[in-house]
């Protein structure tokens, strides 16, 4: 089956794990980590700053491809999008 996300197309057959994730700074220089949505929702209380929402897809080559979206809606937006393919 072909999933479509932000006009990029992917097999999804070639998809390992596929999830969303906040994306934070660390605090060390500009590097950053992703973190899960329910971490940040939960245990950042404006501890950590928010960089954006992605979502994260990992295929069987190796590759992992993300998909950042500026706000919380857009990547609801994007994740219902995605499950409406599915």
């Amino acid at each position: 089956m072909i999933l479509e996300l932000e006009d990029y197309k992917i097999e999804s057959g070639d998809i390992t794990r596929l999830y969303p994730a906040a994306i934070v700074f660390t605090g060390v220089a500009q590097e950053t980590t992703q973190v899960s949505l329910e971490w940040f929702d939960k245990l950042s209380k404006d501890k950590v700053e928010l960089v954006a929402f992605a979502i994260f897809l990992h295929f069987k080559n190796g590759e992992v491809k993300e998909f950042r979206y500026a706000s919380r809606d857009l990547l609801e937006e994007a994740i219902t999008t995605l499950a409406s393919q599915m």
